[in-house]
């Protein structure tokens, strides 16, 4: 069963694949009409992320959650080729806080699967909760706060103003980053929950677990 599932989430992800590629290159096309040579380039180059999946589990050698990586491509076509190559920060104003607010959430589960990595026995995160959703909060504010200052050093090289501040002053940072606090947060409620009663939308968390533990890689050597 786990196998037959493993499949149809790898199936899945590729489908997502090709969806956010044809939108990575629809949005290219859409920038190039309206005059945006640099995000037109942007869309066309987009679709290049997937290969950092592949080469990322190399280096950490790392099994592969294909729910986790759906997951991640959606994010990133929300937040790239939807958000920047066709402005939808601009055109729509509550777009930039709700993907703020699940760059939170998804931030949340980045951090729980970095500290479940990094533990000597991954499979013993949720007997110390606390620990581990600290871990999980906390790499959600260091992400937001680490963005907010690459918009800033984008600002100082090439004078465009992602964050508003002409017009908000702080205003627009200080709401981004609240927006990925609220997100982290509720993520981090959840998995508190989910360490009391299991949770069926952190069963790719829970895979995650199962499959790249050091304790568990050291299993599988000896």
């Amino acid at each position: 069963m786990a196998m037959k599932e493993r499949q149809h989430g790898q199936r899945a992800f590729w489908v997502l694949a090709v969806v956010y590629s044809v939108i990575c290159i629809a949005a290219g096309v859409f920038a190039l009409k309206t005059g945006s040579i640099t995000r037109a380039a942007g869309g066309f180059v987009a679709p290049a992320i997937l290969l950092l999946f592949p080469i990322f589990r190399k280096l950490c050698r790392m099994q592969p959650v294909y729910a986790l990586q759906s997951m991640l491509i959606g994010f990133i076509a929300l937040a790239f080729p939807l958000g920047v190559v066709m402005s939808l920060y601009s055109y729509i104003s509550w777009y930039d806080i709700a993907v703020h607010a699940l760059s939170g959430a998804v931030t949340a589960v980045i951090g729980m699967c970095a500290y479940i990595w990094l533990l000597p026995d991954g499979r013993v995160w949720k007997a110390q909760p606390a620990a581990s959703l600290f871990a999980a909060f906390g790499f959600v504010q260091l992400v937001a706060a680490v963005w907010e200052l690459l918009e800033y050093a984008g600002f100082l090289l090439t004078g465009h103003d992602s964050q508003w501040v002409a017009q908000t002053g702080v205003g627009d940072t200080m709401e981004d980053m609240f927006a990925a606090f609220v997100g982290g947060a509720v993520i981090v409620a959840l998995l508190w929950r989910h360490t009391r009663k299991p949770l069926r939308m952190f069963a790719p968390l829970d895979e995650f677990c199962r499959l790249n533990t050091r304790a568990k890689s050291r299993d599988r050597a000896e």
